[in-house]
C-alpha cells in the first residue's frame, strides 16, 4: 500500500524513456532537481507549489503558475503560483479558449511571445501583476492525448523565451501531467483538507 508521498512519487519519477542527465548540462540538471525534490511532496498542492518555485529560479522569470483543468467545465483554474499573491490561488480561471490559458488548453500545444499584451486573446487581470510580464510562455499539461492543466512562466523583460526554454518547460510538464493524471484517478485532493 503506497502513502501519500509514494504516490506524488510514484507519478513524478522520471521514466526510463526521459531525459537523461548530462556532465555540464545545466537545463537537464535543473529539471533533475526540480523533479527529485517534488517526488518528496505529500501531496499533489505541495508537488505543485515546489515546481512553480523551482521552475521559477531555474528559468529566471518573475511569475510561474500552473493551472489545472476542472471536469466538469473544462475551465482553467489557478492552483499555485510563484510571483503572485496567495489569495489568487483557487480564484483566477480561464474558460475553453478564453485568454492565452484557454488557448494553450485549446490547442494542446505551447505559446511563447515576446509581448503576450499585444496577442489578440490576452486578457488583462490587474489582481494578477500579469501586466508587469509581457514575456510568456504557456505549455500544456497533457497525459495520453488529455489536457489536464497549463503551466505558464512570464518574464518582465521585454523579450522572448528560446527553444530551451521551451524544452525544458514541454518536459517538466509532461512529469507534471502524469502526477496529476494519478492524482485525478485515485480522486487525491488537489489541496490539503
Amino acid at each position: 500500500m503506497h502513502g501519500p508521498s509514494d504516490t506524488t512519487a510514484d507519478a513524478l519519477a522520471p521514466r526510463a524513456s526521459g531525459p537523461t542527465v548530462a556532465a555540464g548540462s545545466r537545463p537537464l540538471m535543473d529539471l533533475a532537481r526540480v523533479v527529485q525534490d517534488v517526488v518528496s511532496a505529500p501531496n499533489l498542492e505541495q508537488a505543485l507549489a515546489r515546481v512553480v518555485g523551482h521552475v521559477r529560479e531555474a528559468m529566471a522569470v518573475d511569475i510561474c503558475e500552473v493551472y489545472l483543468s476542472e471536469r466538469q467545465t473544462g475551465d482553467q483554474l489557478l492552483l499555485a503560483g510563484s510571483g503572485l499573491s496567495r489569495h489568487l490561488v483557487g480564484r483566477v480561471r480561464f474558460r475553453p479558449g478564453e485568454g492565452l490559458i484557454g488557448q494553450v488548453a485549446g490547442r494542446a500545444g505551447p505559446i511563447a511571445l515576446e509581448d503576450a499584451t499585444k496577442h489578440p486573446h490576452y486578457i488583462f487581470h490587474a489582481k494578477t501583476g500579469e501586466g508587469d510580464c509581457p514575456g510568456f510562455l504557456g505549455v500544456p499539461l497533457t497525459h495520453q492525448g488529455q489536457v489536464l492543466g497549463v503551466l505558464v512562466v512570464r518574464r518582465r523583460a521585454h523579450h522572448g523565451f528560446g527553444d530551451s526554454d521551451e524544452a525544458f518547460l514541454v518536459t517538466l510538464a509532461a512529469q507534471l501531467a502524469g502526477a496529476v493524471a494519478y492524482a485525478q484517478a485515485t480522486n487525491l485532493p488537489a489541496r490539503a483538507g
